[in-house]
């Protein structure tokens, strides 16, 4: 059993990034953040970036009328890269760490 689990661990490290997560300690863009989104649905996203540069939010859909959390990650650069558990994935990059929110 425990192969298994190293073995879909593997299958799930390597399908939500290719890119190595570096090791942040006290990330610049740690703070909450706001914004909105567009495409196949509308909505405002609200979020919390840790010191680690990990991402705990939410989106609310206007279109679609209804909210969803969702995790992420953000480097060093400012490119982030979220997703829910219903399978919404956005990406982005924050380039003004004092702005605390995004378009």
């Amino acid at each position: 059993m425990k192969f298994i689990s190293v073995l879909l661990l593997g299958f799930f490290t390597f399908f939500m990034s290719c890119r190595e997560l570096p090791e942040q300690i006290n990330s610049p863009f740690q703070g909450n953040w706001s914004g909105d989104y567009q495409g196949a649905e509308n909505g405002t996203l609200t979020f919390k970036i840790t010191p680690e540069g990990n991402i705990v939010g939410s989106k609310i859909s206007t279109s679609k009328n209804y909210s969803e959390e969702f995790l992420g990650y953000i480097f060093a650069d400012g490119e982030f890269s979220c997703n829910t558990r219903n399978g919404f994935l956005f990406k982005g990059k924050i380039t003004d760490v004092n702005a605390k929110t995004y378009s």
